[in-house]
């Protein structure tokens, strides 16, 4: 069923922190994450945290502790911690490598295709800024995606 209202939850600091070094997630994903997690989550006891009662939610692998009275998702951890099968972390590492290749084709793609529209068509000044500008934005997209890849290829989950 999962955890009621999960949006209305916040992300302790210490959340946040854990959902990028664990799970590689930034701020603009939380959301898109906190639904995938939601989807399966179970309910598997609940505990006393700093004086405030405390639920573990279970989702795949995936571990997190709320407090529901004040609406705080604590922190969020790997239920079987670093103890990922040698056949697993290779499979992991030559997935984000493959999706690394196929994002740098994509971008040499895209920003082809924005050149040509630049070299081959009368444009005026402010379809020039335009162009340009979708440029920088595609660079941008490229280099936080293929950053959030070569972090989960060289994590420290991968090398142990």
């Amino acid at each position: 069923m999962g955890i009621k209202k999960i949006n209305d939850y916040v992300l302790s600091e210490h959340a946040q922190d854990r959902l990028l070094e664990r799970f590689k997630t930034t701020k603009s994903n939380w959301n898109a994450w906190l639904s995938n997690f939601n989807k399966n989550a179970e309910l598997k006891r609940i505990e006393k945290h700093r004086g405030q009662e405390a639920e573990i939610w279970h989702s795949g692998e995936v571990g997190m502790v709320i407090e529901p009275a004040t609406k705080n998702i604590v922190t969020v951890y790997h239920i079987y911690g670093k103890d990922f099968p040698e056949r697993l972390k290779v499979d992991l590492r030559n997935t984000a490598l493959r999706l690394q290749d196929k994002a740098e084709m994509a971008f040499k793609e895209r920003t082809k295709a924005l050149a040509n529209q630049l070299a081959y068509r009368d444009v005026e000044a402010n379809e020039t800024e335009q162009v340009v500008s979708q440029m920088v934005q595609a660079k941008t997209e490229y280099n936080t995606y293929c950053d959030g890849l070569f972090a989960l290829a060289n994590s420290e989950e991968m090398e142990k």
